[in-house]
């Protein structure tokens, strides 16, 4: 039994830990989590598990830099990436260019067209 709560309190302090200080309000995170998994499914076959935005910083002319965790299948086991996006004013497209931070390189063979940090 004390299994069992241990196993719930884990699982549920990434939660706790992600709404607390994250600077970014659930639903305009909740809205950059699902454009990069658009993205993201939209030229990867392998499976997305989680996305988790980590944060946001001004970009250039009024667009957000979002920086994203996520974990997807690595064609063996689940991995971890990190990605940088620019979001525009309205919430709504990204730029081409989704950085993998890791490989400093544009998710899914896309060319740069930011200036990525």
């Amino acid at each position: 039994m004390k299994r069992i709560f241990a196993l719930l309190a884990v699982s549920a302090l990434p939660a706790l830990v992600w709404g607390c200080g994250s600077g970014v309000e659930d639903k305009e995170a909740e809205a950059y989590a699902t454009l990069f998994s658009e993205f993201y499914n939209g030229c990867d076959d392998r499976g997305l598990y989680k996305v988790e935005v980590e944060g946001t910083e001004p970009g250039p002319d009024g667009w957000k830099q979002v920086a994203i965790e996520y974990v997807y299948s690595n064609g063996e086991v689940p991995d971890t990436g990190r990605a940088l996006m620019l979001v525009s004013p309205d919430g709504k497209s990204i730029k081409s260019c989704v950085l993998d931070t890791d490989a400093d390189i544009c998710l899914c063979g896309k060319k740069p067209d930011w200036p990525a940090p």
